[in-house]
């Protein structure tokens, strides 16, 4: 009997939707993906003691992406669009609230079998960072 690992190897297309969107957008310039689900610890006691303990998946996580995208993504994420502004310029601060998003991505093994993921209600928890490397 053959056991089949599927190991996650590439992301070929990742899509994004803002929440209230039509459509989805692609950013398929990935460098790097990851994926940090979030655990509940349940644990039953009897007298105060710890009888047994169970861990279970809390349905919420953290994705990390290293990625370029389209700069009018970028700013739909940061909700960085702003009508008080010269056209062009867009401003970030305490008046931005960061909108919810779902992201679809296509993975692919070394084995070029495909495994779709979607994660349907993401929303921005950290603020707009920028790194510039010449070259």
């Amino acid at each position: 009997m053959r056991t089949t690992v599927y190991s996650k190897y590439e992301v070929r297309k990742l899509g994004i939707k803002m929440s209230g969107g039509t459509a989805y957008k692609n950013a398929d310039c990935m460098g790097s993906m990851e994926e940090e689900l979030d655990v509940i610890v349940l644990t039953k006691k009897c007298r105060g003691i710890v009888e047994t303990t169970r861990p279970r998946g809390a349905g919420t996580g953290t994705l990390t992406w290293s990625l370029h995208m389209p700069y009018d993504m970028y700013c739909d994420l940061f909700d960085m669009v702003r009508d008080d502004l010269i056209k062009g310029v867009q401003g970030y601060g305490r008046n931005n609230f960061h909108k919810e998003f779902a992201v679809t991505m296509d993975v692919y093994n070394e084995d070029n079998e495909q495994l779709l993921l979607a994660y349907p209600r993401c929303i921005m928890a950290v603020g707009p960072n920028t790194a510039i490397e010449n070259g």
